[in-house]
C-alpha cells in the first residue's frame, strides 16, 4: 500500500517528495511523522531522499491518508482509489470504508507485531480475511501467494494443543 500511495502520489504532484508539496496539505500530525522519519534518517547520518522518508513512515502515516481531510483537500481521492488499489471493486470505492478496513487492519498488525493476545477476538476471522481482502486489491499475485503459504485457519482450528509440547521440550518445568 505504501508503494502503491507514494507512486500514485508522485505521479499526481509530479515531484517524489509529495509530502513537501503546499499542493498536497498534510494535517498537523502528518506534518510530525514527516519531520520524525526525516530527524530519524539525519541521526543515522543518511542523506534524506524520498526513498528512505517513505520507508521510514509508519504504517498509521499511511492509513491516515484515507481521512476526510485528505478527501476535501487533496484532490487525490476518491479519484486515486483505482490506481493505490487497482484490483479493488469499483463498488467497494469509498473513503470512509477503506478507512475502516485500513484501521482494523492498522490495529491487528499493531497488536500482533506488539505480541499482544488476539486468539481471544470474536471477530479474528473476519480480520484476517479482511487483511488478505487488502493485498489482494494491491495484488492479486500476492493474494494468490499469501493464501497458499497463509496457516492461520490451521493454527486458529488446532489451538495451543500442537505448541504445548514443543515449547514444553524447549522450557522445561524445574522444580
Amino acid at each position: 500500500m505504501r508503494n502503491s500511495l507514494h507512486r500514485h502520489l508522485t505521479a499526481k504532484l509530479g515531484r517524489e517528495d509529495w509530502y513537501d508539496a503546499a499542493a498536497f496539505p498534510l494535517t498537523a500530525w502528518g506534518q510530525e511523522e514527516i519531520g520524525k522519519a526525516k530527524e530519524k534518517i539525519t541521526a543515522a547520518n543518511h542523506p534524506i531522499t524520498p526513498g528512505r522518508v517513505v520507508a521510514e513512515l509508519q504504517f498509521g502515516f499511511w492509513t491516515s491518508l484515507f481521512e476526510a481531510h485528505y478527501e476535501q483537500r487533496s484532490g487525490f481521492l476518491p479519484f486515486g482509489i483505482r490506481y493505490i488499489f487497482p484490483r479493488m471493486p469499483k463498488s467497494l470505492h469509498s473513503r470512509k470504508g477503506i478507512k475502516r478496513t485500513l484501521e482494523e487492519v492498522r490495529l491487528l498488525r499493531n497488536r500482533v507485531f506488539h505480541h499482544e493476545r488476539v486468539v481471544h477476538w470474536a471477530d479474528l476471522d473476519v480480520r484476517h480475511r479482511g487483511v488478505l481482502e487488502v493485498i489482494g486489491w494491491i495484488n492479486y499475485e500476492l493474494y494468490e501467494m499469501a493464501v497458499a503459504l497463509d496457516r492461520f485457519t490451521k493454527v486458529r482450528t488446532d489451538g495451543l494443543t500442537p505448541w504445548i509440547g514443543k515449547l514444553q521440550d524447549h522450557w522445561p518445568h524445574k522444580e
